[in-house]
């Protein structure tokens, strides 16, 4: 999942450090989480550590087992804005995440963004979201591109569908995966064109079935 824990060690010697801040995305990561967590406590008891992410807000209570100082739960102020700066990374990635709308209109049983972003669904200007990724191409060289949007397709005209215009323009030689998958009702073979130019070289479908009842009643599909 990343360092071994003696490395962490290591570094935290080094670093000494007042506040630490420690995010998890995924719940099924709590373990580790709460096992770092437990290592910055031995090495820098003093230290203040605060502990935010998908896991904390959807598992506040099992999260403060972990005994960091502060649980922050939900999403800091302004963050959608933030560029990413990959150069304290100290190399390259072969990947960079791109985010550029936030909320889902959905209320589907087998997800959570209706819960952690809510159902208003917003968009980032396009343009700024295209410019952070020209410059994510330019400056670091990544080529492979994951979009972790919800609902990527939505007003597509006005949204993703400009920036993929721009991605054309600009002649990028681009490989796009969306996991969050795509909304089949919202795919044609416009659209579907327009993502094999861009570097999609496969897709896909969000939870779908064919019966209308279970989909409505079990999945809570819109």
């Amino acid at each position: 999942l990343g360092l071994p824990y003696n490395n962490i060690k290591t570094i935290l010697n080094i670093l000494d450090a007042d506040e630490i801040y420690i995010g998890c995305t995924f719940t099924y990561h709590n373990e580790s989480a709460h096992k770092v967590i437990s290592i910055c406590k031995e090495v820098l008891p003093k230290a203040k550590i605060k502990f935010g992410g998908i896991y904390p807000t959807l598992a506040t209570k099992e999260a403060k087992k972990s005994k960091a100082d502060e649980i922050f739960v939900g999403e800091y102020p302004g963050i959608q804005d933030k560029s990413i700066n990959y150069e304290i990374l100290g190399y390259n990635p072969g990947y960079a995440v791109i985010k550029g709308t936030k909320g889902c209109p959905n209320n589907c049983a087998y997800c959570a963004v209706h819960k952690l972003e809510g159902h208003k669904f917003i968009f980032r200007d396009p343009k700024k979201v295209f410019e952070e990724l020209y410059q994510t191409y330019k400056r670091y060289g990544i080529r492979e591109i994951g979009i972790w949007d919800s609902n990527l397709l939505l007003n597509y005209k006005k949204y993703f569908g400009v920036i993929l215009k721009k991605i054309k323009e600009k002649n990028l030689k681009l490989r796009f995966y969306a996991p969050e998958g795509f909304d089949y009702r919202l795919i044609n073979q416009e659209i579907a064109n327009d993502l094999k130019k861009a570097g999609f070289q496969q897709i896909s479908i969000a939870l779908e079935n064919f019966d209308s009842s279970f989909v409505k009643d079990k999945l809570n599909r819109n």
